[in-house]
């Protein structure tokens, strides 16, 4: 079962990180995408994502899949996960620069080509109906 997990945990997060193989930013949000079990253990990690907030908007420096997954859905709840809460704080966009993640899923997500990032104005996102998107 699919659960998406906000990493509150710092040295948590910077286990995922390594983990993960990125860079670690202890002024980032995370969340987690994980497998887990009927019981709530986890039998694979799928993927991670850091973000940090800004003025007007905020910037994901790492959405990563672990290597060998391409469960590019689970990916696209995890980043969404982090969008909502970052619409919920009041934050209008998210960036994402284009060696953070892949075109792929960027499109997937709905993010528009900026030059060198992907942006996505989360408060229209979110304030309009699924099949107007």
């Amino acid at each position: 079962m699919l659960h998406i997990v906000p990493v509150q945990d710092k040295s948590r997060q910077a286990q995922l990180a390594q983990f993960f193989s990125v860079d670690y930013s202890d002024r980032a949000f995370a969340y987690l995408a994980l497998d887990e079990d009927a019981d709530g253990n986890a039998n694979a990690l799928i993927g991670f994502l850091q973000f940090t907030v800004g003025d007007g908007f905020a910037e994901v420096i790492s959405l990563t899949q672990q290597e060998g997954s391409d469960d590019e859905e689970a990916m696209q709840i995890m980043a969404r996960a982090a969008f909502s809460f970052i619409d919920r704080i009041g934050v209008p966009e998210v960036r994402v620069p284009k060696t953070v993640c892949s075109e792929k899923l960027m499109k997937l997500l709905r993010m528009e080509d900026r030059g060198d990032f992907w942006s996505l104005d989360v408060a229209k996102y979110y304030g309009t109906r699924c099949g107007d998107r």
